[in-house]
Protein backbone atom coordinates (compact mmCIF):
# COMPACT_ATOMS: atom_id res chain seq x y z
CA UNK A 1 0.00 0.00 0.00
CA UNK A 2 1.01 3.67 -0.32
CA UNK A 3 0.90 6.15 2.56
CA UNK A 4 0.90 9.71 1.22
CA UNK A 5 2.00 12.91 2.96
CA UNK A 6 3.52 10.87 5.74
CA UNK A 7 5.83 12.47 8.32
CA UNK A 8 8.65 10.22 9.51
CA UNK A 9 10.56 10.69 12.74
CA UNK A 10 13.57 8.50 13.36
CA UNK A 11 15.59 8.38 16.57
CA UNK A 12 19.06 7.00 15.91
CA UNK A 13 22.32 7.95 17.62
CA UNK A 14 24.91 8.49 14.88
CA UNK A 15 28.50 9.64 15.36
CA UNK A 16 29.50 12.55 13.14
CA UNK A 17 32.53 11.88 10.91
CA UNK A 18 32.58 8.23 11.99
CA UNK A 19 31.29 5.05 10.37
CA UNK A 20 27.99 3.72 11.71
CA UNK A 21 25.82 0.81 10.58
CA UNK A 22 22.27 1.60 9.50
CA UNK A 23 19.23 -0.21 8.09
CA UNK A 24 15.97 1.66 7.43
CA UNK A 25 12.43 0.46 6.63
CA UNK A 26 12.11 3.18 3.98
CA UNK A 27 14.27 4.39 1.10
CA UNK A 28 16.14 7.71 0.96
CA UNK A 29 17.25 9.67 -2.09
CA UNK A 30 20.67 11.31 -2.27
CA UNK A 31 19.06 14.70 -1.57
CA UNK A 32 17.29 13.33 1.50
CA UNK A 33 20.53 11.80 2.77
CA UNK A 34 22.27 15.19 2.48
CA UNK A 35 19.37 16.98 4.16
CA UNK A 36 19.13 14.54 7.06
CA UNK A 37 22.75 13.67 7.73
CA UNK A 38 24.64 16.59 6.19
CA UNK A 39 26.21 17.49 2.86
CA UNK A 40 29.08 15.16 2.06
CA UNK A 41 27.66 12.27 4.10
CA UNK A 42 29.09 8.97 2.87
CA UNK A 43 27.04 5.79 2.45
CA UNK A 44 28.53 2.40 1.59
CA UNK A 45 27.42 -1.15 0.84
CA UNK A 46 29.26 -4.39 1.62
CA UNK A 47 30.69 -5.32 -1.80
CA UNK A 48 33.54 -7.83 -1.43
CA UNK A 49 35.40 -10.14 0.95
CA UNK A 50 39.02 -11.25 0.63
CA UNK A 51 41.10 -13.75 2.62
CA UNK A 52 44.88 -13.61 3.18
CA UNK A 53 46.24 -17.07 3.97
CA UNK A 54 49.63 -15.71 5.08
CA UNK A 55 48.14 -13.58 7.85
CA UNK A 56 44.98 -15.69 8.31
CA UNK A 57 42.89 -12.53 8.06
CA UNK A 58 39.93 -11.15 6.14
CA UNK A 59 39.42 -7.83 4.37
CA UNK A 60 35.90 -6.47 4.05
CA UNK A 61 35.46 -4.06 1.15
CA UNK A 62 32.71 -1.46 0.87
CA UNK A 63 31.54 0.49 -2.18
CA UNK A 64 29.95 3.94 -2.32
CA UNK A 65 26.16 4.23 -2.56
CA UNK A 66 24.22 7.34 -3.56
CA UNK A 67 20.85 6.27 -2.15
CA UNK A 68 19.49 4.08 0.65
CA UNK A 69 17.13 1.23 -0.23
CA UNK A 70 14.60 0.09 2.35
CA UNK A 71 15.65 -3.06 4.21
CA UNK A 72 19.25 -2.97 2.97
CA UNK A 73 22.22 -2.75 5.39
CA UNK A 74 24.72 0.09 4.97
CA UNK A 75 27.62 1.89 6.56
CA UNK A 76 27.04 5.63 6.94
CA UNK A 77 29.37 8.49 7.90
CA UNK A 78 27.27 11.60 8.72
CA UNK A 79 28.81 15.05 8.32
CA UNK A 80 26.70 16.79 10.95
CA UNK A 81 25.30 16.32 14.45
CA UNK A 82 21.54 16.34 14.96
CA UNK A 83 19.81 17.60 18.11
CA UNK A 84 18.43 14.79 20.28
CA UNK A 85 19.38 12.29 17.55
CA UNK A 86 15.97 12.81 15.92
CA UNK A 87 15.74 12.86 12.13
CA UNK A 88 12.52 13.99 10.44
CA UNK A 89 11.24 13.62 6.88
CA UNK A 90 8.07 15.48 6.01
CA UNK A 91 5.40 14.86 3.36
CA UNK A 92 6.71 11.55 2.14
CA UNK A 93 4.86 8.87 0.19
CA UNK A 94 5.82 5.50 1.66
CA UNK A 95 5.36 2.37 -0.43
CA UNK A 96 5.09 -0.76 1.70
CA UNK A 97 5.50 -4.28 0.30
CA UNK A 98 5.96 -7.65 1.97
CA UNK A 99 9.72 -7.32 1.42
CA UNK A 100 9.85 -3.97 3.22
CA UNK A 101 8.99 -5.54 6.57
CA UNK A 102 11.93 -7.94 6.57
CA UNK A 103 15.47 -6.49 6.43
CA UNK A 104 17.72 -8.24 3.94
CA UNK A 105 21.31 -9.34 4.32
CA UNK A 106 24.23 -8.59 2.01
CA UNK A 107 26.61 -11.56 1.70
CA UNK A 108 30.13 -12.06 0.34
CA UNK A 109 32.21 -15.26 0.33
CA UNK A 110 35.93 -16.03 0.64
CA UNK A 111 37.91 -19.01 1.94
CA UNK A 112 34.74 -21.16 2.04
CA UNK A 113 33.26 -18.71 4.53
CA UNK A 114 30.27 -16.48 3.87
CA UNK A 115 30.03 -13.19 5.73
CA UNK A 116 26.57 -11.60 5.84
CA UNK A 117 25.89 -8.02 6.87
CA UNK A 118 22.40 -8.26 8.35
CA UNK A 119 20.10 -5.33 9.02
CA UNK A 120 17.74 -5.08 11.98
CA UNK A 121 14.86 -2.62 12.49
CA UNK A 122 14.04 -3.23 16.14
CA UNK A 123 15.96 -3.39 19.39
CA UNK A 124 16.69 -7.02 20.07
CA UNK A 125 18.85 -9.39 22.07
CA UNK A 126 21.47 -11.11 19.94
CA UNK A 127 22.64 -14.42 21.38
CA UNK A 128 25.03 -17.19 20.29
CA UNK A 129 21.95 -19.43 20.06
CA UNK A 130 20.70 -17.39 17.07
CA UNK A 131 23.09 -19.31 14.83
CA UNK A 132 24.43 -22.84 14.29
CA UNK A 133 27.79 -24.28 15.33
CA UNK A 134 29.26 -23.39 11.91
CA UNK A 135 28.40 -19.71 12.38
CA UNK A 136 29.71 -16.81 14.46
CA UNK A 137 28.06 -13.43 15.10
CA UNK A 138 29.97 -10.15 15.23
CA UNK A 139 29.03 -6.56 15.98
CA UNK A 140 31.29 -3.85 14.55
CA UNK A 141 31.49 -0.37 16.06
CA UNK A 142 34.10 2.08 14.79
CA UNK A 143 37.44 0.26 14.82
CA UNK A 144 36.23 -2.47 17.17
CA UNK A 145 34.79 -5.91 16.42
CA UNK A 146 32.80 -7.70 19.10
CA UNK A 147 32.24 -11.46 18.89
CA UNK A 148 28.84 -12.33 20.34
CA UNK A 149 29.79 -15.02 22.86
CA UNK A 150 27.00 -14.09 25.27
CA UNK A 151 23.73 -12.16 25.07
CA UNK A 152 24.20 -8.66 23.62
CA UNK A 153 21.43 -6.06 23.39
CA UNK A 154 21.50 -4.23 20.06
CA UNK A 155 19.37 -1.17 19.42
CA UNK A 156 17.24 -0.87 16.29
CA UNK A 157 18.09 0.46 12.81
CA UNK A 158 21.55 -1.13 12.99
CA UNK A 159 23.41 -4.08 11.47
CA UNK A 160 25.44 -7.04 12.64
CA UNK A 161 27.57 -9.65 10.85
CA UNK A 162 27.24 -13.43 10.63
CA UNK A 163 30.20 -15.54 9.48
CA UNK A 164 29.21 -19.00 8.24
CA UNK A 165 31.73 -21.71 7.38
CA UNK A 166 31.03 -24.27 4.69
CA UNK A 167 30.13 -27.61 6.28
CA UNK A 168 31.51 -29.54 3.29
CA UNK A 169 34.71 -27.54 2.74
CA UNK A 170 35.97 -26.08 6.02
CA UNK A 171 37.69 -22.73 5.73
CA UNK A 172 41.40 -22.31 6.36
CA UNK A 173 41.84 -20.82 9.82
CA UNK A 174 38.10 -20.93 10.51
CA UNK A 175 35.66 -18.04 10.59
CA UNK A 176 37.24 -17.04 13.88
CA UNK A 177 39.86 -15.32 11.72
CA UNK A 178 37.44 -12.39 11.58
CA UNK A 179 38.99 -11.40 14.89
CA UNK A 180 41.91 -10.34 12.65
CA UNK A 181 40.10 -8.28 10.05
CA UNK A 182 40.30 -5.03 8.11
CA UNK A 183 37.74 -2.78 6.44
CA UNK A 184 38.54 -0.92 3.20
CA UNK A 185 36.21 1.92 2.30
CA UNK A 186 35.24 3.25 -1.13
CA UNK A 187 37.76 6.10 -0.90
CA UNK A 188 40.62 3.66 -0.28
CA UNK A 189 41.00 4.38 3.43
CA UNK A 190 41.17 1.36 5.71
CA UNK A 191 40.41 0.48 9.30
CA UNK A 192 42.05 -2.35 11.22
CA UNK A 193 39.44 -3.90 13.49
CA UNK A 194 40.43 -4.58 17.10
CA UNK A 195 38.90 -7.61 18.81
CA UNK A 196 37.04 -6.61 21.98
CA UNK A 197 35.83 -9.27 24.41
CA UNK A 198 33.06 -7.14 25.86
CA UNK A 199 29.44 -6.31 25.21
CA UNK A 200 28.80 -4.03 22.25
CA UNK A 201 27.20 -0.65 22.73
Amino acid sequence: YNAKNYNIKMRRALKKDDWNTICLPYSLTSDEISSLFGSGTKVETFSDLEYNSETNSYTMKFSAATEITAGTPYLIKPSKDVSDNIYEIKDRTITCTSETYVPTGTSQTANNTTLTMQGEYNKRMITPFDVTESENIYVISGDKIYPVNSDVEMKGLRCYFVAKESTTEPSEGGSGAFSNAKVIHSDGTSTDLRLIDAEAT
